[in-house]
Parts: C-alpha cells; sequence; structure tokens
C-alpha cells in the first residue's frame, strides 16, 4: 500500500502523520488485479503481498480449490512483471484467515511471455522484481518442463521435479565438473545414494572418465562392483621411491633419543635401493640426493 504524508503543525509541537489511503489504494489495486486475470487465459490464484531479496510473499484467493493445488512446498508460481515471467518456487505456506493461505517463495529465474501468455526463454536469476498486488498464476506442467530443462546441453538424469513424476531433473555435466559442489542432507536422507547416482551418471556418459573417491567406512564398494577397483591396506602398494625421506622417517623411525642415527642409516639404505634401482644411464645426480631421496 502507498501512503502519504501529511504534515500538521502546532504551536508546541511540529511531527509527521503518515495516513494510508485505502480507499483508493484497494480500489486501485482490484482493478489492477481484474484486469491482469483478463490478459492471461488462466485465472490469477492470488496476489503478490510483500517482496524482499530473492523471495516474495503472497496470498491465495478466489477459487480455493485449485489455489490448494499449488498450496504446497515445492509448488512453482509465476508472476507478471513489465511483459515478462517470474518464475518462484514455494518453500512455506500457512493459514491467513481462515479463508485464505500465504505462500513464501523463492525467485528461481524469469523468462519471455509468449501471445498466449505462457513462458518461454527461460534463464536462471531475476534482473526485476515484482511489486506488491502483482497476480501469481500456476506454472503447468509444459512450462515446467522448460524451466528444468537443459536446451542443448550434455546432461545427466537425477530424477524427476517434485512434484511430477514426468518432469526429469538433470545436471549440466560441464556446469557440475567445472566447480566445487555438495549433496548435503541429514542422516537417512540419501545423501550416499545420490552421490553414487551422479557418479554412476557421470560414468555413463563419460567412460573414460577417472574418478578417485575417498572412502573411509567403505559404504561405496558394493555400489560400483566391477565398475571400481577398491584400494585398502591389504591391496595398496606404493613404491618407496614416492615417498621422500621426512615422509619414511614418519613411517618407520621411532621417536626416541636415537631417531637421527636411525634416520641417517635409513636415507643410506634409501639411496642403496634407488641406485640399485635407477637406470644405468641415468646420472646420480638426477634421481637421488643425500637427505631427500626421490
Amino acid at each position: 500500500m502507498l501512503s502519504t504524508c501529511v504534515i500538521s503543525e502546532s504551536a508546541n509541537h511540529r511531527g509527521v502523520r503518515l495516513s494510508h489511503l485505502t480507499a483508493d489504494m484497494e480500489l486501485a489495486s482490484g482493478r489492477r488485479f481484474a484486469e491482469a486475470t483478463q490478459i492471461h487465459a488462466q485465472p490469477a490464484l492470488g496476489q503478490v503481498l510483500s517482496v524482499s531479496n530473492g523471495a516474495c510473499h503472497c496470498r491465495l484467493s478466489g477459487d480455493m480449490q485449485a489455489a490448494r493445488d499449488t498450496a504446497h512446498v515445492g509448488a512453482h508460481l509465476k508472476i507478471p512483471v513489465d511483459g515478462r515471467w517470474l518464475v518462484a518456487m514455494v518453500y512455506a505456506v500457512r493459514p491467513a484467515d481462515g479463508r485464505s493461505l500465504d505462500l513464501e517463495a523463492g525467485f528461481l529465474g524469469e523468462a519471455e511471455a509468449d501471445a498466449q501468455g505462457g513462458l518461454q526463454s527461460f534463464v536462471r536469476g531475476i534482473s526485476r522484481y515484482p511489486a506488491p498486488d502483482e497476480p501469481i498464476y500456476a506454472v503447468s506442467r509444459e512450462e515446467l518442463a522448460l524451466v528444468y530443462g537443459a536446451g542443448r546441453a550434455k546432461t545427466i538424469d537425477v530424477g524427476a521435479v517434485h512434484p511430477t513424476h514426468d518432469v526429469r531433473a538433470r545436471l549440466k555435466i560441464d556446469s557440475l565438473l567445472a566447480k566445487h559442489f555438495a549433496i548435503l542432507g541429514s542422516s537417512g536422507t540419501g545423501k550416499s545414494t545420490t552421490t553414487a547416482l551422479v557418479l554412476h551418471r557421470l560414468l555413463d556418459q563419460l567412460p573414460h572418465a577417472h574418478i578417485l573417491m575417498l572412502d573411509p567406512h567403505g559404504e561405496y564398494k558394493r555400489a560400483f562392483g566391477a565398475r571400481g577397483h577398491a584400494l585398502d591396506v591389504s591391496t595398496l602398494e606404493l613404491p618407496y621411491w614416492t615417498m621422500n625421506l621426512q615422509e619414511h622417517c614418519e613411517v618407520l623411525v621411532s621417536r626416541d633419543d636415537d631417531s637421527p642415527v636411525q634416520a641417517d642409516i635409513l636415507a643410506r639404505c634409501l639411496l642403496t635401493a634407488r641406485s640399485k634401482a635407477a637406470p644405468r644411464w641415468m646420472p646420480a645426480g638426477l634421481w637421488s640426493t643425500r637427505r631427500c631421496p626421490i
């Protein structure tokens, strides 16, 4: 609601009183809402009440049965702004006055509006915000497929977008592997299953890819079977020349008073072993040093 400032002045007090033009604004809001519902083929579900950074607070009205189909966490809404659609996903629902429901929705992106009032050319992120009193509409199954579509990018399929069963959820391979990402969740929510699924899908698309997984609890060995090679203390073999002298000492030298003597003996042994294994044509300076054999 817009407000106007009325300046009042008296002998003993000068102040500012805010008075809301409720009658005029409610009439304008209702007229704007009615005009919007006539422009688009589908009826509006309600209105935007307020907008914050990245989210909006909406109230459902009108056909409550149709509205309730959208009044659940994970539902998608679209809001017209300057000839474009803003798309948002509901993350909170609560009763308003016993006859309607309030929704909290976070913005996902925006799209151009086609001639029939639908979505086209969806992009992530928004370049503008809706104003209070803007109408809200439901997103159709076809529009949802556009929102979560990947175009021509190479993707992996990881499931369906809630609450549908046929709109596929896809991850763009190049975007996924070009940066860090995390799979988060509380215990028992399926983090390990999701991780195995994503890796399997990546190997389906990239059969020659090399993936190194650190699995301290051994929970992924059965998930990959013959597709993976499990290494543990009984199967892992490291050539001694992959470690320097300090790393050898941390493994083999005891921490007592004669540790310097042990380290010196170990260094001589490593040099001897290295000299025997090195090619005859390689100069000694290339494969060893006195204190740090390579």
